[in-house]
């Protein structure tokens, strides 16, 4: 009888050494970290908040200023053509994407915790000044958001998101 449950306990651990491979192979080296899904679920917040901001203007008889809803209300300036207004600044491109990555209020099992995503995503913000020339043949300031390799340019005054 030992020699039974000797090969049975052999088979039971060959069979998990498979399985813990497989499970690896398969979805340990292929998934992504959340940092990564989170970048670019940021990325398509970005796009369709920018969106929505241009069809609100149109909608609002194309103001000065919007206010804009996303995880809380904000003002937003905009611009001639119905963009974002920002100052071409670090603290502009910072606050523009306060917008869709700042602080959020999070409840876990009845506690609420503020939890900032741009700090969590460890996002960089810089200003690159006159940096693009655009269909038009003009010079456009961009804010660059990145992260360990990841990026998303928003082109000053454009609605151009990359």
């Amino acid at each position: 009888m030992s020699s039974k449950l000797f090969r049975f306990l052999a088979a039971l651990i060959v069979g998990m050494v498979i399985a813990t491979g497989l499970y690896k192979s398969l979805l340990g080296e292929n998934s992504e970290p959340w940092e990564k899904v989170g970048f670019d679920s940021l990325k398509s917040a970005m796009q369709e908040g920018l969106v929505q901001m241009h069809w609100q203007w149109q909608y609002e008889g194309r103001p000065e200023s919007i206010l804009y809803e996303s995880t809380r209300p904000e003002r937003v300036l905009m611009n001639a053509k119905g963009w974002p207004a920002l100052k071409p600044s670090e603290e502009s491109c910072r606050a523009f994407l306060d917008i869709f990555a700042g602080d959020v209020l999070v409840e876990v099992s009845g506690l609420e915790l503020e939890v900032n995503i741009m700090q969590q995503l460890g996002i960089d913000v810089e200003l690159l000044e006159q940096e693009y020339i655009n269909d038009t043949g003009e010079f456009v300031d961009i804010c660059s958001y990145r992260r360990m390799g990841q990026k998303i340019e928003y082109h000053l005054g454009t609605g151009n998101l990359f």
